[in-house]
């Protein structure tokens, strides 16, 4: 599983997209609710930001049982 976008943990936009690519998986969730790939294993998931510190993670789980997790810190701050 990897996260392809947004490279930055300080974002100014509240709501971002989380894009990235999960190969051979039967299953990603994000923050335990689940997401949809295309057939070639990317998604594209909205987030909505809080103030301050938001931590989001990734579970994908394969045909076997295995299990991988990522986790992310964005950190959203309102243009001054």
């Amino acid at each position: 599983v990897t996260l392809t976008s947004p490279t930055e943990t300080l974002q100014h936009t509240q709501n971002i997209e989380l894009t990235g690519e999960a190969k051979n998986i039967t299953e990603i969730t994000l923050n335990g609710r689940e997401i949809h790939t295309d057939e070639r294993g990317y998604f594209i998931e909205p987030l909505v930001l809080q103030e301050g510190y938001t931590i989001i993670t990734l579970n994908a789980r394969d045909r076997y049982g295995r299990t991988v997790s990522l986790s992310r810190t964005f950190i959203y701050q309102k243009n001054p």
